[in-house]
């Protein structure tokens, strides 16, 4: 094996160091940044991450190939070189994983950087195989200078693109991850929170944070890893089990961790940041994960337009109006209301029209919503007069529809 054959398989693994770092990509290692748009293109679906990690390496291997051909060396060494150079990266990580304390929620991930490796050893056999196909597309020795200048161009082009969120997977993450975990999932958090009463949005936003680092194909691979290991993090929740868990079973494991949690507000019905930070690193301490759940819980956390003087257990008004907008010829009002009945009343001024709406059975917080013609002017709620009074304090709202 020649010097040029070595240093032609080196530069091709530095090369691709080089393009993997301009993109930016930190996952599956670290938690997936809401900011980094081609880690949420990337990590939804096995497809995508499968031309991430082999495209680019079989494009290089296939340049080391052809320009190890041109200077009399073996292509076959060249490409071996760079494939071995490149997956140091991913046995380097699998290392650190194993020696990570939380040895359950890293098996999985090891087994994906184990799978990544077949990938990339897969790409250098293909590019050893096929290289003479593209050769007429490698620049010729004395184009190198004008090669490395287009290779820096093309970097900072793909980390302008990332950066201008170009990748699809740069829509709402909250939207993708819902989508992710189906409706019926993201429907059962609901459930669980009313069970060990706690707050469905807190629960919710740690399912953003976890199936944007765990998306469904990853979660079937932890599935499959269980039959042979275990122990591990399991389910859209990743709760720690020594068993398999689904991820409805994953979602009662932590709303029971949650039980009794809602986050403290301030005088205007605002989370308070600091508080809500600090519980949801007891449950996860990674800093990304804090702060992606923190801003998925924003994007879940409707606005709040009006509500009651009495608050209700999860520091939110006991009626609350969230939305007032016009459909055609009526106002739509939405709201939440803390069950202190099974009834809200409204009244609706000046055509003094008077209501009732059900809520059904139940001590958590219900959404209602109700119709009015345009001419309604203002539109009073409040709960049943006896549960009023055994509360102790005003719990009614007034909207003005005026001015909504």
């Amino acid at each position: 094996m020649s010097s040029e054959v070595l240093v032609i398989g080196l530069l091709g693994a530095i090369l691709l160091r080089l393009l993997y770092s301009a993109v930016g990509s930190r996952w599956p290692e670290n938690y997936a940044s809401l900011r980094t748009s081609l880690d949420s293109y990337v990590r939804w679906r096995f497809s995508r991450y499968l031309v991430f990690r082999m495209v680019p390496v079989y494009l290089a291997a296939t340049v080391v190939g052809v320009s190890a051909h041109r200077v009399g060396g073996s292509p076959t060494w060249a490409v071996a070189i760079m494939g071995v150079a490149h997956a140091t990266g991913d046995a380097r990580a699998i290392v650190v994983v194993c020696r990570a304390r939380h040895w359950p929620r890293r098996r999985a991930l090891v087994l994906l950087h184990g799978v990544t490796l077949v990938f990339v050893a897969v790409a250098c056999g293909l590019a050893s195989l096929t290289y003479s196909v593209w050769a007429s597309a490698v620049p010729a020795p004395q184009d190198v200078l004008v090669a490395l200048w287009t290779g820096v161009f093309a970097a900072l082009l793909a980390t302008a693109w990332q950066r201008v969120a170009l990748f699809p997977g740069g829509s709402d993450p909250v939207t993708e991850a819902q989508r992710d975990m189906g409706e019926d999932v993201w429907d059962y958090a609901h459930l669980a929170a009313e069970h060990n009463v706690c707050d469905a949005d807190v629960l919710r936003a740690v399912l953003v944070a976890e199936s944007m680092q765990r998306p469904r194909w990853f979660r079937r691979l932890e599935r499959a890893k269980s039959r042979v290991l275990p122990a591990g993090s399991y389910g859209v929740a990743q709760m720690t089990s020594d068993h398999w868990l689904s991820d409805r079973a994953s979602i009662d494991e932590l709303a029971r961790s949650f039980a009794g949690y809602y986050p403290e507000r301030g005088q205007y019905g605002y989370v308070l940041r600091a508080r809500s930070e600090a519980r949801l690193e007891r449950h996860n301490p990674s800093k990304v994960f804090v702060s992606t759940a923190m801003a998925a819980h924003s994007s879940i956390d409707v606005p709040v337009k009006v509500r009651s003087e009495r608050l209700a257990p999860d520091h939110r008004g006991v009626v609350e109006v969230t939305r007032v907008g016009r459909d055609g010829q009526e106002w739509v009002v939405k709201g939440t209301v803390w069950l202190v009945s099974d009834r809200l009343h409204w009244h609706e001024e000046p055509a003094d029209r008077r209501g009732d709406l059900p809520l059904g059975d139940g001590t958590m917080r219900r959404d209602w919503s109700i119709r009015l013609p345009l001419a309604a002017r203002r539109l009073h709620l409040e709960g049943d007069a006896m549960r009023l009074a055994a509360m102790g304090a005003d719990i009614s709202v007034s909207v003005d529809l005026d001015d909504p």
